[in-house]
């Protein structure tokens, strides 16, 4: 029985000791993350549009009070899928690293380049709709502006990303872009382009085009729709 207690506490105590062992690793990783979103975070949110550049930015979508619990239900699945992916790749991310892998193409990197930043992308979207106890009269169209905003940041620093493992790993980052996806799986009949300082700087620009585009689609839509939002600060 004592040895039986010994081996429970042994195994326990290792366990704890091997969690621990990641930990410098997953501050690695998070800590830069968190500083970087955090300024983009504020940037999209309320610095850059403040929401008095654009009176339209201000307008509410009422909602009734019987939509509100569907929503929050849809709201907290997207959420989940958004946290699920998010840590899915953190978890591959740490122990590539504890392994010394110089590019992590296993599990949930196998299919995509990018799986925390899409996971993050997803997590926020539901806070750009109702979020009880905060006084919301509805759904504000800034903050689906503010949204679109925070994901365009996302892409940038994915492009970053990118660009830095080229930089540093050449042939193999290579290899692995070939077989990847961005954010979505790769299709065998996808032909991607190499990712070459004018080719990342294309997609850039690509990029920016389309935030312009869809920000401009989605003014047009809001104005197509005024009459059945209401102004409110």
């Amino acid at each position: 029985m004592i040895s039986k207690i010994k081996n429970l506490v042994a195994k326990i105590t290792l366990s704890f000791c091997s969690i621990f062992s990641y930990i410098p690793i997953i501050l690695g990783i998070l800590i830069p993350m968190a500083t970087i979103m955090g300024g983009y975070l504020y940037f999209s949110w309320r610095f850059f549009f403040g929401y008095n550049y654009a009176s339209w930015t201000w307008y509410y979508y009422i909602l009734s009070e019987e939509i509100i619990p569907f929503l929050i239900v849809i709201e907290i699945i997207i959420f989940g899928i958004g946290l699920g992916l998010f840590l899915t790749g953190l978890v591959t991310l740490v122990i590539g690293k504890k392994r010394e892998e110089n590019i992590i193409q296993w599990g949930i990197y196998k299919h995509i380049r990018h799986p925390q930043n899409l996971g993050i992308i997803i997590m926020v979207f539901p806070f750009a709709l109702y979020i009880p106890g905060f006084k919301d009269i509805g759904i504000r169209m800034g903050e689906i502006v503010s949204w679109i905003l925070f994901a365009f940041f996302q892409c940038l620093l994915s492009y970053y990303e990118e660009w830095r493992l080229m930089k540093k790993y050449d042939n193999e980052f290579l290899k692995y872009y070939a077989s990847t996806g961005f954010f979505l799986p790769k299709f065998k009949y996808v032909k991607d382009q190499s990712p070459t300082p004018i080719n990342f700087l294309k997609k850039i620009i690509i990029l920016c085009i389309g935030f312009i585009v869809l920000v401009s689609i989605y003014y047009l839509i809001v104005q197509f729709f005024v009459n059945e939002l209401i102004a409110y600060r």
